[in-house]
């Protein structure tokens, strides 16, 4: 049965057609688990941070250092993307404050255990997930001596299983690379999303000299080929239905994500090589575009996890790397169309990403006024849907959105007309000056900063 979205008719994969095998392991009385809420005190930089989140899109944002990523970090534990931390030195405040693990605690004063963190642990947070259950964040009590560094991890006390995808920020280059083999034996969508990540996880990390044997786009082509070849079948191949599925449900993904200025149609395979076939061309999948390719090799991972899972949780890194802030303005909603199952993480600082989707939960993550401390602070709707400029200065806190030569030129023209009279002549006179400067739109700016300083000079 099609569904009618506003870029035409999109058929439904089969996917939402028939059974899907895959899941017959799992529980079916039991939905998979996703994240509640999550709340950290006085560890790293953070203060105080409180957030609920949303069934399906919850936005972190913030300047950089503001902690995004290490919030991120903690609910990717679960999605088989562990990291640890760096112990700092033992410092001491004027205020008798000590900084030992990235912790913050009075000086002498130890916590009174409750029962959920053993000994040798600091809670320093809680994670409910949407089970009820409630976990304790602790981190390693030892205190440091004088200089030492090193690395330390948290632990997750009562951490419950989530199904999932962790999609950390960093892309990988697109270099081509020719297929020369598929996969034959045990094919399927867990081990294609199995064998993908593994493959974008040593290249991150690349340890011991990992010799990088195909990279991520071949990777993909091969699962999309060998999809095609074993999904339909012949008088010679008897058809696989989750082949077929891979093949039909993710065209119908792209169909979703990809820009309507691609007037995207069907993908086909020729030899060994996938092509983009639109309404007025046909070329290699390996010829698109950062953004495209970005856009692909997201909405690849996602799809097959929601082979896998019935219900699955998406935790996403700066999505907006690489992409036109018209697609960064239509990534999310395209992604909670594409995926109506899946519950969404993301951390960004793209404007356009934060006011993108209405029924969300944003956060702000803020350092406190005079203070390095963090806090976290919902934003409300009359602020997501303000235009990016608006969301820059009231959300990420970017005073102004003119380059800072344009900023240096504004300045010295408002202060070159600061001693003079506020009549007409004067108002036509700074109109022409900053239309000679390039900032006629700043006009409205410039006469508020003059009557503040004429009303000061008063």
């Amino acid at each position: 049965m099609p569904m009618r979205t506003n870029r035409g008719m999109v058929y439904r994969s089969c996917s939402e057609q028939q059974p899907r095998k895959e899941r017959t392991t799992m529980d079916n009385a039991t939905a998979s688990l996703g994240f509640t809420s999550l709340e950290v005190h006085e560890w790293r930089q953070f203060e105080q941070i409180d957030i609920r989140f949303h069934p399906r899109l919850t936005i972190l944002t913030g300047g950089n250092a503001s902690g995004k990523t290490t919030l991120l970090g903690l609910l990717g534990r679960h999605l088989n993307w562990h990291r640890t931390y760096m112990r700092s030195r033992s410092s001491v405040d004027e205020a008798g404050t000590r900084f030992l693990q990235g912790r913050k605690k009075r000086r002498l004063e130890r916590s009174t255990p409750d029962g959920t963190v053993p000994a040798g642990w600091d809670q320093v947070g809680t994670l409910i997930y949407n089970n009820g259950i409630t976990t304790s964040i602790g981190v390693p009590s030892d205190d440091l001596d004088g200089e030492q560094f090193g690395q330390y991890d948290i632990a997750l006390f009562s951490q419950q299983p989530v199904d999932g995808l962790f999609l950390p920020s960093h892309r990988q280059l697109s270099i081509y690379q020719q297929v020369t083999d598929l996969p034959l034996q045990s094919f399927s969508a867990q081990s294609l999303l199995q064998t993908y990540t593994q493959e974008l996880r040593l290249r991150q990390v690349n340890a011991g000299g990992y010799v990088i044997n195909k990279t991520p786009m071949s990777l993909l082509k091969q699962g999309l080929i060998a999809s095609a070849l074993f999904g339909e079948g012949n008088s010679s191949v008897e058809g696989d239905p989750k082949a077929r599925e891979i093949w039909v449900g993710f065209q119908n993904v792209l169909r979703i994500l990809v820009p309507e200025s691609i007037k995207f149609d069907r993908l086909v395979v020729r030899r060994s090589e996938v092509l983009i076939r639109s309404d007025t061309a046909e070329y290699p999948i390996d010829e698109v575009s950062g953004g495209l390719s970005a856009i692909i090799e997201i909405s690849w991972q996602i799809f097959l996890t929601s082979l896998i899972y019935e219900n699955f949780t998406v935790v996403l890194d700066e999505p907006e790397n690489h992409l036109h802030p018209i697609l960064q303005k239509k990534l999310l909603a395209d992604l909670l169309a594409a995926f109506p199952r899946a519950q969404f993480v993301v951390a960004t600082h793209s404007p356009f990403v934060v006011s993108s989707v209405m029924d969300s939960f944003v956060y702000v993550l803020d350092h406190k006024e005079g203070s390095t401390r963090v806090r976290s602070r919902l934003l409300d709707q009359i602020n997501k849907a303000g235009d990016a400029d608006s969301v820059l200065r009231e959300v990420l806190g970017v005073g102004s959105t003119l380059p800072t030569w344009a900023e240096d030129r504004f300045d010295l023209l408002v202060e070159s007309f600061s001693s003079r009279t506020l009549d007409a002549n004067t108002m036509t006179q700074l109109r022409l000056a900053l239309d000679e400067s390039g900032l006629a739109a700043s006009f409205p700016k410039a006469m508020i900063a003059l009557r503040k300083m004429s009303g000061e000079q008063s």
